[in-house]
């Protein structure tokens, strides 16, 4: 299981989620080794929207070997 933070102005969240439901989801629920991905939005009163990237893995092997894929590059230069 992996959680990754996301800083996004509050302008930018629907910009953002759209993204995410578009393009990163698709593409990770193609990856090998992926089980689960889904975008959860904190709700901090009186702060910047933050972003979580929740994702499953059925092994820190295909955690890692996803992040250090050109996908992984290519989604994150992407948003």
């Amino acid at each position: 299981m992996r959680f990754a933070q996301i800083p996004v102005r509050p302008e930018a969240v629907e910009a953002y989620t759209s993204f995410y439901n578009y393009q990163v989801g698709p593409a990770l629920n193609k990856v090998e080794g992926c089980l689960f991905a889904r975008l959860i939005q904190e709700s901090t009163p009186g702060s910047d929207a933050g972003l979580l990237s929740f994702t499953v893995w059925d092994s820190a092997e295909a955690a890692e070997a996803y992040e250090n894929s050109d996908l992984f590059k290519k989604l994150v230069a992407d948003q």
